[in-house]
């Protein structure tokens, strides 16, 4: 006897296998007569219900200008720049590199870079008003304490009777 049962063991298809564990036939609602139809039918309304899909953005090149300046930097270009760069084109070119794509994202990346310079710019002259602002504002609340500072000594200093009212005379 077969350990999960057998169609000769139990020809119905249900019933329980060798280890107690409840068997049955499943039917497949595109059985029988019919059944590929329908089920070509639920991949069509599928295919219809899920959304399409959207053209995947153009990837990054796998070797660019990062990369490359990555190399740059490993080799000895303070001698003969221009035979580095004919071995470094032609050993990018042999492995299916395509050195437009490198320039392409060298100009890409020149344009992120001439952003984020210009945005810095602005926002450190941003600041530098916001400081000027802010010396102004210094320079106004220290004459203002200056002034107070002032008239507090004077009153401090003042006779003591100086604050009373004066007594009407004849009274």
């Amino acid at each position: 006897m077969a350990i999960f049962g057998s169609k000769k063991d139990n020809p119905g298809g249900g019933g329980e296998n060798a280890v107690g564990i409840q068997t049955g036939r499943f039917e497949s609602p595109f059985a029988g007569p019919g059944g590929a139809e329908a089920l070509k039918a639920a991949a069509k309304a599928a295919a219809q219900a899920a959304p399409p899909a959207a053209a995947a953005p153009k990837a990054a090149p796998t070797f660019g200008i990062e990369e490359t300046i990555q190399l740059m930097r490993t080799l000895p270009t303070d001698q003969n720049v221009d035979l580095v760069m004919i071995v470094v084109k032609t050993t990018l070119a042999s492995l299916k590199v395509n050195v437009q794509d490198i320039i392409a994202d060298a100009a890409r990346r020149q344009g992120e870079l001439e952003t984020r310079v210009a945005t810095l710019k602005s926002e450190i002259a941003n600041f530098e008003k916001e400081i000027e602002n802010r010396r102004k504002e210094i320079g106004s609340l220290e004459a203002t304490h200056a002034e107070t500072t002032k008239v507090k000594g004077h009153l401090e200093r003042a006779p003591a009777d100086a604050g009373r009212p004066l007594k009407a005379a004849g009274t």
